[in-house]
């Protein structure tokens, strides 16, 4: 299979530095922050590494697709048992 890129060269490297970027702003918030707040940053920093790794060309993707669909299927779960958690212990559904 080819792959056909949807932007440019160029563009993709800016996409991949800003994305970077915001892995880094919410790795800080990550270490600085607790509680529900941590869990929400930490699924941006694992959305953001995701599409950072998804715009890079395919002969720099050493992982597999497949691997990959797992994980992000088991952060979903985990973000699915996080929610019913805090639903339980403090019974109201935190949006965060």
């Amino acid at each position: 299979m080819t792959h056909t890129a949807l932007l440019p060269g160029w563009l993709r490297g800016v996409w991949i530095a800003a994305v970077c970027a915001v892995v880094v702003v919410h790795l800080r918030h990550v270490c600085v922050m607790s509680g529900q707040r941590r869990y929400w940053h930490v699924g941006h920093v694992l959305m953001a590494a995701g599409m950072a790794y998804m715009y890079l060309p395919h002969s720099y993707q050493p992982i597999p697709g497949e691997s990959g669909t797992a994980a992000f299927a088991a952060a979903a779960a985990a973000s699915i048992a996080a929610a019913a958690l805090f639903r339980m212990r403090y019974g109201v559904l935190n949006p965060l």
